[in-house]
Order: C-alpha cells, then structure tokens, then sequence
C-alpha cells in the first residue's frame, strides 16, 4: 500500500448545502466506482463526505480507508448508500486504522445531493441501512 505522506482533510459544504467530498455515483445499470483512500491520517469533517451511491439498478461501489488515524467529526460521514427508489444495492464501508478511530458530533442539517437532471434532492443517508460496515484495527 501506498499511503500518502500528509494528512487528507475532507470538509464543509457549498451554499446550496451539497457537500464537498469524494463521490463515486452510479445512476443506470453497472457498478459503482470503489472508492480507496490510502494515508497517514484521514479526517471527514463539517458535512464533508466520501460517498458511494447508486441512483437506479446498479450496484453502489465500496469504500476503503486505510489510515493510522480516522475521524469522522462534526457531521463528516462516509456514505456507501442506495437512494430509496433504486433498485441497487449499497456497497461496503472497510475502514483499517491502525492507531485511533474517532466519530464524534453529527451534521446540523441535511445535505442535498444532486441526481442525473441536476435537480437535487435531501439526501436520505440517514433511513438507508448498510449492508456491513467494517473496521479492523492492525
């Protein structure tokens, strides 16, 4: 694995409430793109997100973090999901942290997601269940 040397600081939201983050999106037929993070310290912070989602029939990709450090603070999520009109599935979360885990805190308000036509529409994250969700301490 190759990790990068300095931190990776994911956070805030733009004026429209759309978060910033790393988006993997799948909206006809076909697998989601997996999302895998390698780094010393990860931080996911202030609505900030890293998101694998299926709008339609395919299946959401899976999301791997692989850090000696992860926090996920002030409503920073890491959303492997399915929107509820899908036919999808949702991916999977790995998390391997080899020193510290930390969740702390929750969003203010619900982000907004934008959909293939560019509408958006409140992202439901928080009613979708994830198959399995995975956090290994090395």
């Amino acid at each position: 694995m190759h990790a990068a040397t300095y931190p990776v600081n994911i956070f805030g939201v733009a004026i429209d409430k759309t978060a910033s983050g790393l988006f993997s999106r799948t909206y006809q037929g076909g697998q989601g793109g997996n999302i895998i993070i390698n780094t010393n310290a990860f931080r996911v912070a202030d609505n900030g997100v890293v998101d694998a989602r299926t709008f339609g029939e395919g299946n959401a990709g899976n999301i791997t973090v692989n850090a000696n450090t992860l926090e996920a603070v002030n409503g920073g999520q890491i959303l492997a999901n399915a929107l509820k009109d899908s036919s999808g599935f949702a991916g999977d979360i790995t998390v391997n942290a080899t020193d510290r885990v930390s969740i702390s805190g929750s969003a203010p308000f619900k982000r907004r997601v934008r959909k293939i036509d560019g509408s958006l529409v409140e992202d439901e994250s928080v009613n979708i269940p994830i198959r399995r969700t995975h956090v290994n301490r090395g």
